[in-house]
């Protein structure tokens, strides 16, 4: 019983450990994409002097450079989002679920879910 019980607080500890590996990787991709925001903001008025400095036919290939908060950093930040959001509601789903199986087997309940 003893080595049961050590078994299912690792198990609790690990669940815990995600939830929190999860909530870190969400503010971490959060501080990276103000970091990167606020980088494409200051290089912007340097773009619109380069592009100004072209000739009419060369800057028709350029759009990206027009405005690169809408064509370079939006789609970074909706395709990075997505991918952090469905890592954290994988983890925070898991990790809940787990805990109240674990939560509901022990005492006072002894609920065997699974």
């Amino acid at each position: 019983i003893i080595s049961h019980l050590t078994q299912e607080r690792y198990t609790t500890n690990l669940e815990l450990a995600d939830l929190y590996e999860a909530w870190a990787l969400f503010n971490f991709g959060r501080l990276c994409l103000m970091r990167v925001r606020r980088q494409i903001r200051l290089e912007i008025p340097l773009l619109r002097r380069t592009l100004g400095a072209l000739e009419e036919q060369h800057q028709d290939g350029l759009v990206i450079f027009r405005d690169p908060e809408k064509f370079l950093f939006r789609p970074l930040e909706v395709t990075t989002g997505i991918g952090v959001k469905i890592f954290v509601y994988t983890c925070v789903v898991k990790s809940l679920f787990s805990l109240t199986i674990t939560f509901l087997a022990d005492e006072p309940f002894h609920i065997n879910v699974c």
